[in-house]
């Protein structure tokens, strides 16, 4: 914990015979371990992570010290050529006397790509051996049973394959095992229930089909982690029999059934994750025992029935999921009991009722959309000062919305109200709470990610003059133009203005928003013709949308610059002349090409053969002539038999296309044999 500034390791340590600890963790040297190190044969205790620049070169100066008991080179292997003379072969720890060993720490070697060196279980002294993080492969062999003095294994991010053996239930001195992040499979070998004293267990992202009984003999386990594997059928029953148990994760499996009455026996548990998998019927009573109960995730199972009154004994609870199950009902009033709580997430389940009643104070995040909630949203909800995320759309919820909703919401970076039946009734100067027109446009970092979405409301009236900075708006009954503000949103990524009633032209500043990936003003009534401003300024812009508008005159030349766009959507406007021939030539990487119902004339131009990424064409209902170009059986993105449509008649046309989906050049003029 110094800060050496790269300096090498002096060798006049290497003259102090009677040494017995040495630590020069985090101390910033580098260069080459000096050899002279092997004369520290009293030497006990060697740590040596942390130096980044530290170069091993080989590790010979170890044979010297015979009396180590403590050894950490975590993170200093990959530099010393170990895979053809040094720990991996016969030199030179393969004949090294490390009888008296206690600590080993190897981990942090992740680029070596190696077998598991067969010397290691040798050392039957060791009680710590941490091989984490040292992209060890193959499989664990039967002899890891020899190490029985081990307290704490840690083999975790590996690719350990195969079966764990049945010897690892010889360690019965083994107090922390973690075997996460390889490929073991099978089940956990019966064996394990020797390990009395294990008080540390994570399995976590292996291919692990099974939880045996026999796991309830670890009346010691205080963290038992088997997420993202493989378990299959009902969740154990002898989990229930571990009652110091604090943390429990068996999220992202396929455990299935109910979750038994006997789980209230956890009255330690403080964290629970059961997350993603089949579990269903109603939530036990006794779950209202877990009165140290922080974390509880059952979110993306098929868990029904109500929230029981007993939830009110969890205030220690501050962070709870239920997304995307069955839970109908309304909400409990003890859920305001809940003072410690930050994080509420009972979106996609069938909740009824009303949320005036609850108290939500200390709340970060507050999450009930997708429900069946109605009534009207409290005005004291505007009073989270600490509220960051607010989701309650897609219910029911009706009423006003007043500036009393928002009044201190100082931290809101996420709000979603969209789906409901709500009106805004808020003055035309009125700036919003979280964020005045200095800091939305002035200081706001490029990392920020503020959303705003009212969509699908009955919302009326004005925006307000106070701007919204990388905010959604789509949906609504405004109508106004575009306001000029928009032109300072350094940082924005998506506008949306989709379904209301804007009006005015296209505004010019429009191609000079850099970061500006998607633009949808569909759905709208603004006219004019298309600016032409577009310049290298506009080449993030990725998805143009400005369908059913009344948009007329040609497409400008200085679109092309926005080489960059992927979907390009013009269809039920005004517009007139030619299709031109730069969208073949360099909007390369359209996948959605739409100009349906227009007053477009001419002929299809070949170029748009070149477009190789192209699944949709849609250019029907326009005055185009001619012939379809031969060079359209080239679309290397279109389906193998794709039919398309052509003055109402269906006509099979098959050449080299190859993936997806639909061209359509219906009700046209055009002319000519298909060949």
């Amino acid at each position: 914990m110094n800060n050496f500034d790269d300096s090498p390791i002096p060798d006049f340590i290497s003259s102090f015979p009677n040494l017995e600890y040495l630590n020069l963790s985090y101390a910033g040297f580098s260069d080459a371990i000096p050899h002279t190190f092997g004369k520290l044969s009293c030497l006990r205790y060697l740590d040596l992570i942390s130096n980044d620049n530290l170069q091993p070169n080989d590790l010979h100066w170890l044979s010297g010290m015979t009396s180590l008991h403590y050894l950490d080179l975590s993170g200093k292997l990959s530099n010393a050529g170990l895979q053809v003379g040094g720990i991996h072969d016969t030199t030179p720890l393969h004949h090294l006397n490390f009888t008296s060993l206690h600590v080993l720490d190897l981990s942090y070697n992740d680029d070596l790509n190696l077998t598991l060196p067969q010397w290691l279980f040798n050392l039957t002294s060791l009680v710590y051996l941490d091989l984490s993080h040292y992209a060890l492969y193959g499989k664990l062999p039967v002899i890891v049973g020899n190490l029985s003095r081990l307290r704490v294994f840690s083999m975790s991010h590996n690719s350990f394959d195969g079966v764990i053996p049945e010897s690892l239930g010889n360690l019965g001195s083994l107090e922390k095992l973690d075997l996460s992040l390889n490929k073991f499979i099978g089940s956990i070998p019966e064996s394990l229930s020797n390990l009395t004293n294990l008080v540390y267990f994570d399995l976590s992202a292996n291919k692990i089909g099974k939880l045996p009984e026999s796991i309830r003999m670890l009346q010691k386990l205080v963290y038992f982690d088997s997420s993202s594997n493989q378990v299959q059928g009902w969740m154990p029953a002898s989990i229930c029999n571990l009652r110091i148990l604090q943390y429990l994760d068996l999220s992202r499996n396929m455990i299935s059934g109910v979750i038994p009455e006997s789980f209230g026996n956890l009255t330690l548990l403080q964290k629970f994750y059961g997350a993603r998998n089949n579990l269903n019927g109603k939530l036990p009573e006794t779950m209202g025992n877990f009165v140290h109960l922080q974390v509880l995730d059952l979110s993306q199972n098929a868990i029904s029935g109500k929230l029981q009154e007993r939830f009110g004994n969890l205030s220690q609870l501050h962070y709870f999921s239920m997304q995307g199950s069955d839970i109908n009902g309304t909400l409990p009033k003890v859920m305001g009991n809940l003072c410690k709580l930050q994080t509420l997430d009972l979106s996609s389940n069938m909740i009824t009722g009303g949320i005036d009643d609850q108290s939500w104070e200390g709340q970060e995040t507050l999450n009930l959309g997708n429900n069946m909630l109605n009534g009207t949203i409290p005005e004291n909800i505007g009073q989270l000062s600490k509220l960051m995320q607010l989701n309650l759309s897609s219910n029911f919820l009706m009423g006003v919305l007043t500036e009393s909703h928002f009044s201190n919401l100082v931290k809101l970076i996420y709000l979603d109200l969209s789906y409901n039946l709500l009106q805004l009734n808020v003055s035309e100067n009125w700036k919003l709470p979280f964020g005045n027109i200095r800091t939305w446009f002035g200081y706001l970092s490029p990392s920020s990610s503020y959303f705003l979405d009212l969509s699908n409301n009955n919302l009326e009236g004005r925006l307000p003059t106070a701007p919204f900075q990388k905010k959604k708006k789509k949906n609504n009954s405004f109508s106004m133009s575009i306001p000029s503000y928009f032109a300072n949103a350094t940082f924005i990524h998506v506008v949306s203005l989709s379904d209301n009633h804007i009006n005015g032209n296209i505004p010019s500043f429009i191609c000079n928003l850099t970061t500006l990936e998607l633009f949808d003003a569909s759905n709208n009534d603004m006219s004019g013709a298309l600016p032409s401003c577009w310049n290298s300024a506009s080449a993030n812009l990725r998805s143009l949308h400005l369908r059913n508008n009344g948009i007329s005159g040609d497409l400008p030349l200085s679109l092309k610059m926005a080489n960059k766009l992927v979907t390009l959507d013009f269809g039920e406007n005004k517009l007139s002349g030619s299709i031109p021939t730069w969208i073949g030539e360099n909007l390369s990487s359209l996948i959605v090409l739409r100009l349906r119902s227009n007053y477009f004339e001419g002929i299809i131009p070949e170029q748009l053969s070149k477009l190789s990424s192209l699944q949709i064409l849609d250019i029907e209902h326009n005055n185009l002539s001619g012939c379809i170009p031969h060079s359209f059986g080239d679309f290397k993105a279109m389906a193998e038999s794709l039919f398309i449509i052509t003055k109402g008649l269906q006509i099979e046309y098959s050449k080299l296309l190859s993936l997806v989906t639909s061209i359509d050049l219906s009700n046209n003029k055009l002319s000519c044999d298909i060949a």
